[in-house]
């Protein structure tokens, strides 16, 4: 740092002649320099272009530097980086002369080709005199090929027409004219002057071609030309994709034609059976690349699908007639294929996806490139499959995606999991995200089946899940599809049996990400759904918040979501309280359904206090109004019971508080409970005194506080309807605008909160 400070300094007071006049000499005797002093050397002029504006680098100097990445290419170094730096960021193309040797521009073109060109025009011409002159080595034609079909990425300049075509009766010559010899050994010596006959290369099955050379032809060397076939191959899909997105549309029929020809030729020679084992998976990449040229040809000349469908088809029947699920990145480019053409020429594409989702993805969830392929299938084709597919009834087998890799696709899942949801599957979608980490425990437990190096507690869940009474619930837990029913009966037996595994880092992981996605899924109700879908939520959402997998801070995680979901629901849906008022009465009628719900429980306390009014709906009336007190009252009771015999018990005053203000609101809208209210909180207060002495003074004077305040405002009736249950337009602000008693109604509330008026205990 200190160097640096010193170079910064003497920099600063040097005028721009002098500058100039140093990076003169510079340019004259950077050659003679060592290594150690050309780094040096770089490292003052980067900090001199980087520090002082009037700092530009001499042509000389820049030509200098174009020469030193030549000769030292191919050495990775701190004197290459620093040239390269200079290069791309502090000379402008135009200054930049390249290199005369024609096998020199291969090593220059990436790092000219990667910086910000100021005069595209002329790196399209060099780029073009290269591919389309002959005598330039095949390095230099296939980076030069790369770059000219990456100009729209890199630079966002697509060619003009008539370069268009060069490029692609270029390419025409490139995939039919290749040589069907092999090239000589470059290692042999023949020291007799006896020329080999050449060979000819040989289908991928070892039998003789018969045909125009592919990517797919074998032979001991290549020729330079057959190179350049496989090497055009290789970049056919980026030209197509640039030539769908650019403005000027230009369709060569020959050229189209001619890579439908190579494309068909590719996908024959893959049904061959390999003769060396390992070429199976050059087949397979390239069968997926031709299919996805196929698709974007189809995309650039409509009139070619009819044509192209029928060859694709065919390798489609075969695949899915023999129930083929080891090739699905082959089966995901043609269900690609068929969503995108499958309309022009009248085909259900429902069957094969069905096949996809169904079969593929049960057996093949945790194949990572499988994985990542169809979740970025799903996205980028995310709203065709919502409206014209099925593809989320097998919501269960794609959620093994993410249940087998929780911590790469949960951003992604987050884009998907609103496509899952509608009327029919929301519920069941909430049961799985809830028993998601029992998948992922059930994922390893399956994966283990049969194989011997099995831990002792993997045995013992392999062993029940073998067991016939427990099968079925592996099975459903592990299903295909969705609409086989909500969730199981002994659901809580399964969580049993799966407990032991709630350590292994995959269920953690799940564990954790699964809030939030019930998050996202409540969001996703509420915005988007009615009330007769959150209607069916809401036993639901009382039945699974006592009913979750035991795993590490997921149960108090996910009640904490699930209560504040049902308020959410209850926000949007008062009426919600009477449609699900015999569950709601059963719930909140036992005091046993707040032991480890206590959270959850005040929530549904709350929400009776708060929504129990004819305001909400008139179904709600007095006598309805009379049974839910009669349970908070018998509920409250039975708690300050508790809390007064057990200074360690389990509950909290919180609790008590919520259901004391919850009995008040209903007083103040059925004013024939007011006494029993305040005869109720009248003992609640007393009791609390006597237990003060003995109990947290502060919890004590906190409740005390709370009844004694209830009781004043519960003895004028008029007061508590007003205070306890206030009118819509007092919620919204709008009181003061339209409400003519407001003085009254100002002077009751200052007489009620003077000490004066607090009623004696």
């Amino acid at each position: 740092m200190a160097g640096v400070a010193t170079i910064l300094s003497q920099t600063s007071n040097l005028s721009t002649v002098e500058i100039k006049s140093y990076l003169d000499s510079l340019s004259a005797t950077f050659e003679t320099l060592d290594d150690s002093e050309r780094i040096t050397s770089l490292r003052q002029i980067i900090l001199l272009v980087s520090t002082r504006q009037d700092v530009r680098i001499p042509k000389k100097l820049g030509t200098v530097l174009v020469k030193a990445l030549v000769k030292h290419h191919e050495s990775r170094n701190p004197f290459l980086d620093a040239c390269i730096q200079i290069v791309l960021q502090h000379i402008p193309s135009k200054t930049i002369e390249i290199p005369e040797g024609r096998n020199d521009v291969s090593k220059v073109l990436n790092v000219i080709a990667s910086k910000p060109v100021e005069q595209i025009d002329t790196l399209i011409l060099m780029l073009l005199r290269i591919v389309s002159t002959q005598g330039f080595s095949l390095d230099t034609l296939s980076r030069a090929l790369s770059l000219i079909t990456s100009l729209p990425v890199l630079h966002g300049q697509n060619l003009k027409k008539e370069q268009v075509n060069i490029i692609e009766g270029l390419f025409i010559d490139w995939l039919l004219k290749a040589s069907l010899e092999e090239a000589s050994n470059p290692y042999k010596r023949n020291f007799f002057g006896k020329s080999d006959q050449p060979s000819t290369v040989t289908e991928i099955d070892g039998s003789l071609n018969r045909d125009f050379f592919t990517i797919l032809n074998v032979g001991k060397y290549y020729t330079d030309d057959q190179l350049l076939n496989v090497h055009s191959f290789s970049v056919l899909k980026v030209w197509l994709q640039q030539q769908e997105m650019s403005d000027v549309k230009n369709v060569n029929k020959e050229f189209l034609e001619t890579i439908i020809d190579y494309c068909f030729r590719v996908m024959d020679q893959a049904e061959r059976k390999p003769k060396v084992f390992q070429d199976a998976d050059v087949q397979h990449a390239v069968v997926i690349e031709a299919i996805s040229i196929l698709d974007s040809i189809c995309k650039l000349e409509t009139c070619l699908i009819p044509r192209v469908f029928q060859t694709v088809k065919r390798l489609h029947s075969k695949l899915v007639l023999a129930q083929d699920v080891s090739q699905p990145r082959i089966l995901l480019a043609l269900l690609q294929f068929f969503l995108n053409h499958s309309e022009a020429v009248v085909y259900d594409p429902q069957p094969f996806i069905d096949f996809y989702f169904d079969k593929v993805i049960y057996n093949q969830f945790g194949n990572s490139s499988v994985a990542f392929d169809t979740v970025m299938f799903i996205i980028d084709n995310l709203e065709t499959l919502c409206f014209k597919t099925h593809i989320f009834k097998f919501f269960p087998n794609i959620l093994k995606i993410l249940a087998w890799n929780p911590r790469s696709y949960i951003h992604e899942f987050l884009e998907i999991l609103p496509a899952m949801l509608s009327e029919t599957t929301a519920i069941e979608v909430l049961h799985t995200l809830l028993d998601l980490p029992c998948m992922t425990a059930g994922l390893e437990v399956s994966c283990r089946i049969g194989k011997s190096d099995v831990t002792q507690s993997f045995t013992a869940v392999v062993e029940a899940m073998m067991s016939p009474m427990n099968r079925p619930l592996f099975n459903f837990i592990l299903r295909h599809e969705g609409g086989h029913g909500d969730t199981i009966d002994r659901l809580n037996k399964l969580h049993v049996l799966l407990e032991d595994l709630n350590q292994l880092p995959r269920v953690v992981v799940c564990s954790q990400i699964v809030p939030v996605l019930i998050r996202l899924f409540f969001k996703v109700i509420c915005d988007d759904s009615d009330e007769r879908l959150a209607g069916q939520l809401v036993p639901v959402i009382i039945e699974r918040v006592g009913l979750l997998y035991k795993a590490a801070q997921f149960e108090s995680e996910i009640k904490k979501i699930l209560a504040d979901g049902m308020l959410m629901l209850f926000e949007l849906y008062p009426k919600l309280l009477m449609q699900q008022h015999e569950e709601i009465r059963d719930y909140i009628g036992s005091l046993r359904h707040a032991v480890n719900n206590e959270e959850f429980f005040v929530h549904m306390v709350w929400i009776v206090g708060e929504y129990a009014s004819q305001a909400y709906d008139s179904r709600c009336t007095s006598e309805v109004i009379s049974q839910l007190y009669e349970l908070l009252e018998c509920v409250t009771y039975e708690l300050s019971s508790i809390l007064q015999n057990d200074t360690q018990s389990q509950y909290s005053v919180r609790l008590l508080a919520v259901l004391m203000t919850s009995q008040a609101k209903l007083a103040s809208r059925c004013q024939d409970l007011i006494p029993r209210v305040i005869l109720c909180l009248t003992k609640i207060s007393q009791q609390k005194q006597k237990q003060s002495i003995v109990d947290d003074e502060n919890d004590s004077r906190a409740i005390i506080d709370r009844a004694n305040d209830l009781i004043s405002i519960l003895r004028i009736p008029n007061v508590a309807a007003t205070i306890l249950s206030p009118a819509e337009d007092v919620r919204n602000g709008t009181c003061h605008k339209n409400n003519t008693s407001l003085a009254i109604f100002l002077q009751n509330i200052t007489e009620l909160l003077q000490p004066s008026s607090r009623p004696e205990i």
